[in-house]
């Protein structure tokens, strides 16, 4: 019989996956629909939704500080309104460490749960509850339909004594989507979307670009 060892091959850990909002979007309360952490979002029905709610990921942003980055840069750059804010490897940094800090709180519980746990200093400051954090901060800060709506106007008020045609504001929207929603999953953009064109101004009588601004500016306030 061959003799047996203690030994054993040395493992590589593969690389880390990217993290994404998909991984993500459960480990907050869904705002919409008010499902808990781990849950599948539902429809008014009481059914499975197919997709998780835009609002959803709009609190998943907030308990990264996805949303506060955002803010900085606009507010370094206001006249970069065609930026939004956005910079995808800062927002991927981001939504790392927000992992990160769940991976940690939850390998922290386990330990206290299994009685190992006898020394505080061992582990971290304590760090606020992302979900908390997301849910206090979520009511004062715009819906993705309200940021389309808002990106709209900006992009309006840059020639505001033009006309505004029905073509013309297509053609508005489709710019003001690739920057306020085109780093979020199809079907949030596509909700958000469909959220804003219920509410759109109408376009009868002789308008002008900035008239028709100031009008997105005040839907963005009840969307």
């Amino acid at each position: 019989m061959p003799e047996r060892t203690d030994q054993s091959p040395e493992q590589h850990s593969p690389a880390a996956e990217p993290v994404t909002y998909d991984a993500l979007v459960d480990t907050i309360i869904c705002p919409e629909c008010s499902v808990a952490v781990g849950v599948r979002c539902t429809t008014r029905s009481g059914k499975p939704a197919r997709e998780p709610h835009g609002r959803r990921f709009e609190a998943l942003e907030q308990a990264a500080g996805i949303t506060a980055h955002r803010a900085t840069v606009r507010s370094q750059k206001p006249d970069a309104w065609w930026s939004n804010g956005v910079d995808r490897d800062a927002e991927a940094a981001l939504l790392a460490a927000y992992a990160a800090r769940l991976d940690a709180h939850t390998r922290a519980a386990k330990e206290q749960t299994d009685g190992r746990a006898s020394d505080p200093t061992d582990h971290p400051a304590e760090q606020p509850d992302p979900v908390d954090v997301a849910l206090r901060v979520l009511l004062d800060q715009p819906t993705y339909a309200a940021r389309l709506a808002l990106a709209m106007a900006d992009t309006l008020d840059q020639d505001p004594a033009g006309p505004i045609t029905y073509l013309g504001r297509e053609h508005v929207m489709d710019r003001a989507a690739d920057t306020a929603l085109g780093h979020l999953p199809d079907v949030v953009s596509e909700e958000s979307t469909r959220a804003l064109y219920a509410a759109l101004p109408s376009l009868l009588g002789d308008i002008t670009r900035g008239e028709y601004a100031l009008q997105l500016r005040a839907v963005a306030k009840e969307l």
